[in-house]
């Protein structure tokens, strides 16, 4: 199912904006890295897939209860590589944004705001489409292996959202 007024990590801001010691667990049917990472990002404690046997879920939530995060063995190994992704540094210069077309340093100051494929489109009146378009080729242009090392590398460049 979906959420009719939103999408998930936008229910995790939301909630958490509210009442930021809520703890929230996503148990969801998309196996999307882009997802779980911005979940996480976004304050999840935890992330499983819904079809999880029931046992398994109550043990979740009650490791989260102590404090601990809890995702699924496959969630678990795309942290590690991330994090060994991010922990050997970027693979670009500083000059490596010029290779980047005008729309393209749009939508990379986006992602440095941290800016999901959809808000990406509703900002620019793009298609989603359009903004994974975008990504994908901004990631390939930068010779990076994901969209949070993008995001970080214009963070670090200075680089802030467009202006509307």
């Amino acid at each position: 199912t979906y959420l009719p007024d939103g999408n998930g990590v936008e229910a995790i801001r939301e909630i958490l904006g509210r009442k930021a010691d809520t703890i929230v667990l996503v148990l969801t049917n998309y196996d999307s890295e882009d997802l779980f990472i911005s979940a996480v990002r976004n304050g999840a404690k935890g992330y499983l897939d819904k079809r999880i046997p029931m046992a398994n879920l109550v043990r979740a939530i009650e490791a989260i209860e102590r404090g601990e995060a809890t995702v699924s063995r496959i969630q678990a190994s795309r942290l590690v590589a991330e994090i060994q992704k991010l922990a050997s540094g970027p693979k670009v210069e500083p000059s490596d944004f010029d290779v980047l077309t005008p729309r393209e340093m749009e939508v990379v100051r986006l992602l440095a705001a941290n800016a999901t494929n959809k808000e990406i489109a509703d900002c620019l009146t793009i298609s989603e489409n359009t903004a994974k378009a975008h990504v994908h080729n901004i990631l390939d242009k930068l010779n990076v292996n994901s969209r949070y090392q993008a995001a970080r590398l214009a963070r670090e460049r200075g680089m802030s959202p467009p202006k509307n």
